[in-house]
């Protein structure tokens, strides 16, 4: 027996037509599985009406959410608890139809199926492919960079140079250098921040632009607006930016 309640309405399936019990089975091997009850029974016709008014008034909350990804909450569930063969869910679990209802004429009832499935799993199953985009550049050990009081939290390699002597030939075919032998050295950043260190970032920015700069520290050469994103950390929904800038060594 498998009780469905959202706002108000109660439904419990009185005939189970088979174990409704399971898992998805994606990405299994790497603890992507998420609990799901796959739901038929034969109703009565008005009983399925009940059950088409849960669904369609959770559906009417769902369409004005935004995407767990950006949220990191779960949003409107249904209320699901009972009992099957060897499990019982006495505490209701928050779940999400995996998709809408059906409904098949038997005579004079109805054949009801749905699917459900747990809506805290599925949301952590999401956020843990979020994170594993910032830690493919964890893994490449770029490191971090501090500007001021800013920590910047780099995707590649920022080391570069300019202002490098030029060669050209001469008419007997060798080699003329002409320029400074001392190439200055840049750092090309492209990285990350939390909204702190952004606010930090920026300050450096303002404060070491109004001043002369003295050789051998770091001065903005270029500057590219950022881009605010919300993504997950450990779990936990957070709002970064990713920065794009120029800095030279003075000589």
């Amino acid at each position: 027996m498998i009780t469905i309640s959202y706002s108000g309405t109660t439904y419990t399936f009185p005939n189970l037509t088979e174990q409704p019990y399971g898992y998805s089975g994606e990405s299994v091997d790497r603890g992507r599985a998420v609990r799901q009850w796959k739901v038929s029974g034969i109703v009565k016709k008005s009983d399925s009406v009940t059950f088409d008014g849960i669904f369609r008034a959770w559906n009417a909350a769902k369409i004005l959410e935004d995407d767990p990804a950006r949220t990191g909450t779960v949003g409107a569930t249904v209320a699901l608890s009972g009992s099957s063969p060897g499990f019982t869910w006495s505490t209701p679990v928050a779940c999400n139809f995996v998709e809408a209802p059906s409904f098949a004429v038997a005579g004079e009832f109805v054949r009801l199926a749905a699917t459900f499935e747990d809506a805290n799993e599925r949301l952590a199953v999401i956020l843990r492919g979020i994170e594993e985009e910032s830690e493919q550049f964890a893994t490449l050990n770029l490191g971090t960079l501090t500007f001021g009081s800013a920590v910047v939290n780099l995707t590649s390699r920022p080391k570069s140079y300019t202002d490098l002597p030029s060669a050209a030939l001469t008419p007997g075919g060798s080699h003329i250098i002409s320029g400074s032998l001392k190439a200055t050295e840049v750092y090309e950043v492209e990285g990350w921040v939390t909204s702190a260190n952004l606010a930090l970032l920026e300050t450096w920015l303002e404060t070491t632009i109004q001043a002369t700069p003295s050789p051998g520290t770091w001065y903005p050469a270029a500057w590219t607006r950022p881009t605010i994103i919300r993504r997950s950390d450990a779990g936990v929904m957070g709002s970064y930016a990713n920065v794009s800038f120029t800095a030279v060594k003075i000589r």
